[in-house]
């Protein structure tokens, strides 16, 4: 039989993970963030490659720095007052979860995201 502080840090875990999902589908895969996370690091890339004599193998990183920052910065910091301006985050707060839920929840998004985005895209 499971102990409380178990089936407790379960129920935690649980209810942060349906956090993390809401999070991904409802903000991180946006066309806004996608274009600004992917997109935009591009354009800047180019700029930064035409009419210089810097190896191929030089700018990639920089280019995965620029994207991972673009999408961390353009994701994270949209999150709560969207749902605050929508009504959602109210419901959050009103739902019996944990304050510390909502926070891993939230913070797991963005970097689940991320490292997704970083791998799948670009094989850091």
């Amino acid at each position: 039989m499971k102990s409380e502080s178990l089936y407790r840090l379960e129920r935690e875990l649980a209810s942060a993970w349906a956090i993390t999902k809401k999070d991904i589908r409802i903000h991180y895969l946006t066309p806004a963030v996608i274009m600004f996370g992917i997109l935009f690091p591009v354009f800047l890339f180019i700029s930064f490659a035409i009419g210089r004599d810097i190896p191929l193998l030089e700018l990639i990183p920089g280019l995965m720095a620029i994207t991972i920052f673009f999408s961390a910065s353009s994701t994270g910091p949209m999150a709560v007052p969207t749902e605050r301006r929508n009504k959602t985050y109210d419901r959050l707060i009103t739902a019996p979860i944990s304050p510390f839920s909502i926070l891993l929840g939230e913070t797991l998004g963005g970097f689940i995201f991320d490292d997704m985005y970083c791998a799948n895209k670009f094989r850091c």
